[in-house]
């Protein structure tokens, strides 16, 4: 049984070079920001739905890192199970 450690895979967006994950990074900015101030302003109701998308998208990204490096992860089951917590939680802050 071998102990050596694999090299890591880069990430399939990952940028190849400076400039183009500059690109990425402003790209990003320009998409996040405006979400971020719409949430915002839109006072405790936009805050809890922008929290929920960020628990969606966090257990799908846990769940898909889980997978590849070989732990058994079961999105199909992962997701809604965080979905229902969160929208729980979104219902009861807006008082919706």
């Amino acid at each position: 049984m071998s102990l050596e450690k694999r090299p890591a895979s880069p990430a399939p967006l990952a940028a190849s070079t400076p400039a183009q994950g500059l690109k990425l990074r402003l790209i990003s900015a320009s998409v996040g920001i405006p979400v971020v101030l719409l949430a915002v302003f839109g006072g405790v109701p936009g805050i809890s739905w922008l929290a929920l998308a960020a628990a969606l998208v966090a257990a799908y990204e846990l769940a898909r890192m889980s997978r590849a490096s070989g732990l058994r992860s079961y999105p199909a089951v992962t997701v809604p199970v965080v979905a229902i917590t969160a929208a729980g939680v979104t219902a009861g802050l807006t008082g919706g």
